[in-house]
């Protein structure tokens, strides 16, 4: 579906019943999360009808607005009629959906390059299941629609009490608007569905976050620590839109205070912070990673971080040049050979023990070194270890080569 393909998407509030909480997915209400996503798939508008002038559409005007998407209270189904125009396409979301952009099915038959209307399935046994109405024997609707908006002038023909979701879907269908399946496991995995309640949620999340926060392969000791550390705090730390520069200067505050108390004569402590620094920053990454990830794979292209481990590098050079003693050329061999030994190993994340190819791992080191003996120590001790794991991974890779 391209960024031209939908004037509009029309959410349907319901309000919970007295005493029961809204349910929420990353701090998200399902209208929420369908706003959302009609803005990363381009929608303009956002037609908004039930709970007219009440709390919850006023939360939904303001996240609307800040994304730029022009916010209207329609009073039924009626008035939806009434302001779409024939040649604008029209996003229909169901009540309660939770939809995720990265569970849009794309590709030149569906809602992707060609941006045709249609309406989303699920096979009949797993929707029905799952909270999704029947279309017929083999499918069920999966809560989403797009349809031309004149079609959507058949409401005037409804009720003004009628369900303008389901209204449409049986309209698109009844004009032979195509179907196209969404993937079931969309709906396990969180990213695709209706919550039951709030133990749902929940597991929601949780496996969200767990399908987001796994290493890849090859990963760095410390990037297998971040993203347990995200993983430990779910779902409410992915949901803050300031998780990510909260953790971020967390993790570059520590490089001058490192640095810091290396040139106070305090090593251990100026090396433990380095050791801190490089698993924040990784969960940092991590972090945005995850938040970027439930606007899917049509979403603005998103700046690249990573070149910010450099800062690590230069900052683990400073503070080992400030922590030996010596002329010049003492204080900065060490810590150059410790830098070139850590960089001059193999680019294969298959490669064995590449997880000990770790900055943080290497400023630990330090600081113990440091300890026992003296920072200078600790520096030749990591970069004997790095030049080591050079030496083994070359030997297990030439053979493959070799054959």
């Amino acid at each position: 579906m391209d960024q031209a393909s939908a004037h509009a998407v029309l959410v349907t509030l319901d309000a919970p019943a007295p005493g029961e909480t809204e349910l929420r997915v990353f701090d998200r209400t399902a209208a929420e999360r369908q706003v959302e996503c009609a803005a990363a798939l381009g929608c303009r508008e956002v037609w908004v009808i039930g709970a007219r002038g009440g709390r919850q559409a006023i939360a939904l005007r303001h996240l609307a607005e800040d994304l730029g998407l022009r916010f209207r209270e329609l009073s039924g189904p009626h008035a939806v009629a009434e302001v779409a125009m024939p040649g604008e396409r029209v996003l229909v979301f169901e009540t309660g959906l939770m939809p995720e952009l990265s569970a849009w099915p794309l590709g030149r038959d569906g809602f992707g390059q060609t941006a045709k209307e249609g309406v989303l399935t699920f096979p009949a046994d797993i929707g029905v299941d799952a909270g999704f109405e029947r279309i017929d024997f083999a499918r069920s609707w999966a809560g989403a629609l797009l349809i031309p908006g004149a079609l959507i002038a058949r409401l005037r023909d409804l009720p003004e009490d009628a369900e303008a979701a389901s209204a449409l879907l049986r309209i698109a269908l009844q004009a032979g608007i195509p179907t196209y399946p969404v993937d079931p496991a969309r709906m396990q995995d969180g990213s695709w569905f209706i919550p039951a309640d709030a133990a749902a949620v929940r597991t929601a999340e949780q496996n969200w976050l767990s399908r987001q926060t796994i290493p890849p392969q090859g990963s760095s000791l410390s990037a297998r620590i971040a993203s347990q550390v995200v993983r430990w705090a779910g779902a409410p730390l992915i949901a803050r839109r300031g998780a990510f520069p909260a953790v971020l200067a967390s993790a570059l505050l520590l490089l001058p205070l490192g640095i810091w108390l290396c040139a106070d004569a305090l090593a251990v402590a100026g090396f433990g912070a380095l050791a801190l620094a490089a698993p924040l920053l990784e969960a940092a990454f991590m972090v945005r990673r995850s938040q970027g990830a439930r606007l899917g794979p049509l979403a603005t292209r998103r700046r690249e971080w990573r070149w910010l481990r450099g800062l690590l590098d230069g900052a683990l050079l400073l503070a080992g040049m400030l922590a030996i003693a010596g002329d010049p050329v003492e204080q900065i061999f060490a810590p150059i050979v410790l830098l070139a030994a850590f960089h001059a190993g193999l680019p294969d994340a298959r490669a064995p023990g590449q997880v000990l190819r770790d900055r943080g791992l290497a400023a630990l080191v330090v600081a113990m070194g440091a300890a026992v003996h003296s920072a200078q120590a600790g520096i030749m001790i990591a970069a004997l270890g790095f030049l080591a794991l050079n030496i083994l991974q070359l030997r297990k890779s030439r053979p493959a080569r070799e054959g």
